[in-house]
């Protein structure tokens, strides 16, 4: 098995927009988010480093950049978008 399917972030999470707006979306295998309208993808850049893209014509560049840092049991993660939005994530527990 890989790495990639080994990755304690593959499943479903609440992730928050602005403090307010709740999407329940699931880390695939695959490096897809899952669970919104769009294609979506996630990438872990390091230990602590995640980005997750939204495509989206009506975003700056056509997509929704999140840079989000885990924490450090990797069950959250807290960051923000190219426009400064909060953008917070918690694993929903199987």
């Amino acid at each position: 098995r890989s790495k990639l399917q080994m990755s304690p972030l593959v499943g479903r999470w609440d992730h928050v927009v602005n403090g307010k707006d709740h999407y329940d979306i699931f880390f695939e295998v695959t490096g897809e988010l899952t669970g919104t309208a769009g294609d979506a993808r996630w990438l872990r850049k390091s230990k602590s480093a995640l980005t997750l893209r939204w495509l989206d014509p009506n975003a700056p560049n056509g997509a929704w950049v999140d840079e989000v840092q885990l924490s450090a049991d990797g069950k959250r993660y807290f960051g923000k978008n190219q426009n400064g939005v909060t953008i917070e994530g918690k694993r929903v527990p199987n």
